[in-house]
């Protein structure tokens, strides 16, 4: 698998500062950097719309996806190949 093959996948991604951030990867750096769209902010109950963020790699504690669109983006490349 490839980076390119995680671009396009809606993900949660937790900072070190506790904040949960919840969008769509748009593109990743050299440096391992994400830009993400349609993001969300979550801080404890508060949550607020931020759309086109740039998420800085030494921020990030964790990244998850969602396996059933994980799976699905996969069973649709293989199609293609």
């Amino acid at each position: 698998m490839l980076p390119i093959d995680l671009i396009a996948l809606p993900y949660q991604i937790t900072l070190k500062d506790n904040r949960s951030l919840q969008g769509t990867l748009v593109a990743i750096d050299d440096q391992l950097n994400l830009l993400m769209a349609n993001v969300s902010e979550q801080t404890g109950p508060h949550s607020r719309h931020l759309g086109l963020v740039s998420v800085p790699k030494k921020t990030i504690a964790s990244i998850l996806v969602d396996k059933s669109e994980y799976a699905k983006a996969n069973r649709y490349r293989q199609q293609d190949s």
